[in-house]
């Protein structure tokens, strides 16, 4: 018995064959909407538009009528596109575009009848000495991590992303710094730092958020709600965050604060009360070295919040990367310190796993490169290329048959 769903697919793959077979029928294509300077006949009406058809007539001709119709006025039955190239040259005529920027009208075949414009980057700009000069620092989106680079001025910012096909933005007048002092933000916008102490040009105004309840900030201060609390964080450039919902009380300790459901209550290097969810978030889980803001490494933003749940004082990320101070720790995979005692310590093997999980994903990313580069080779996380890889995967797979086998894992 062929179920519904196999019936419904085969009378689709049928519908599908029948169209692929249906002849498509054939136009004589013109450039203008008289229907008298012809293009070429025996297309189809897409692809007269796609080759800058403005008209075409709905059926095929032979010469000697195509050949009247050239010098008698147009043909019959002459149906023009309605976002042909003529049109486009219209709407644009009038269309006032930014310093650098071109209209143009992109084109859909067959024409839909939706007409509208755009200002795109006219490639590559003309920098001219009368335009304003002084240095743009811009980022370089092109790559997985941003580079920011200085330019002598927005006009060879723009030409730089045009010559490169690589996708720059301006970041803010100036030359490129690390801090806010000689930062000239554009549009009114705000400069504030990251936690790697690299200026960004913000909307301070304009965060929105979902609910309006009252919180109580890291700064002692209550804000009307989350929205508030980030835009005086924004305009001040400093870090706050948001300790507990509800007004700030005074004197206010872990041992006589109730924090929500799925939160435990830490300290914080103040002595104030923090509510915390121990719970990481899918972008804290990722394998990426961050310094806490009591000089500890940690492996992953995770592995921190961990930690910090584990030993009830609160930590927060400093900065990307490892901590620069020389006599600093670092923590991988698991913390081994301030542990219960009832808990299990994690054995280096369960490290080298958790790292040959995510050389797996490195590998499949170099695969991946390898099919636009000749070069496949790479530095894995855990020290591995790719050769070195594999056999490390063996040994431990042959490792993990013998445990199951004497009942170890």
């Amino acid at each position: 018995m062929i179920s519904s769903t196999v019936l419904k697919l085969l009378l689709l793959g049928s519908i599908t064959l029948l169209l692929v077979q249906m002849p498509v029928k054939a136009v004589v294509c013109w450039g203008d909407e008289l229907c008298m300077d012809l293009i070429r006949p025996n297309i189809s009406s897409k692809q007269c538009c796609m080759e800058g058809g403005v008209a075409y007539t709905d059926f095929n001709a032979a010469s000697s009528d195509i050949f009247q119709w050239m010098i008698s006025g147009g043909a019959p039955r002459c149906t023009t596109f309605p976002d042909n190239p003529r049109q486009r040259n219209a709407i644009c005529k009038d269309k006032e575009c930014p310093r650098h920027q071109e209209c143009r009208v992109p084109r859909t075949c067959p024409g839909t009848g939706q007409v509208s414009s755009v200002c795109v980057l006219k490639c590559p700009p003309v920098c001219k000495d009368t335009e304003e000069s002084g240095p743009v620092c811009g980022s370089d989106y092109s790559t997985v991590n941003p580079v920011r680079i200085t330019f002598s001025s927005h006009c060879a910012m723009l030409r730089e992303s045009c010559l490169k096909d690589s996708e720059i933005h301006m970041e803010f007048h100036g030359a490129c710094e690390s801090s806010c002092n000689s930062v000239r933000c554009p549009d009114n916008k705000d400069c504030v730092t990251d936690q790697n102490n690299i200026p960004h040009c913000v909307s301070c105004d304009q965060l929105k958020c979902k609910d309006d309840i009252e919180v109580c900030g890291t700064d002692g201060n209550t804000y009307r709600n989350r929205c508030a609390l980030r835009r005086k964080a924004c305009k001040s450039g400093s870090t706050i965050l948001v300790a507990y919902k509800g007004q700030c009380l005074s004197g206010t300790t872990c041992a006589t604060l109730t924090c929500p459901d799925g939160k435990v209550c830490l300290q914080d290097e103040n002595n104030n009360p923090r509510c915390i969810r121990c719970h990481c978030k899918k972008r804290q889980r990722a394998l990426k070295d961050v310094c806490s803001s009591n000089g500890v490494t940690y492996e992953s933003e995770c592995l921190m919040l961990q930690q910090a749940c584990k030993t009830g004082v609160f930590v927060t990320v400093q900065h990307k990367g490892k901590c620069k101070e020389a006599d600093s720790t670092r923590i991988t995979m698991a913390p081994i310190e301030n542990l219960p005692e009832d808990e299990e310590q994690p054995t280096s093997d369960k490290g080298d796993y958790y790292k040959l999980i995510e050389d797996i994903l490195t590998l499949k990313e170099l695969n991946e490169k390898s099919k636009k580069s000749k070069k496949n080779e790479g530095s894995l996380r855990s020290g591995h290329t790719r050769t070195t890889f594999l056999k490390a995967i063996e040994t431990l797979l042959q490792d993990l048959k013998r445990r199951i086998t004497q009942g170890d894992t």
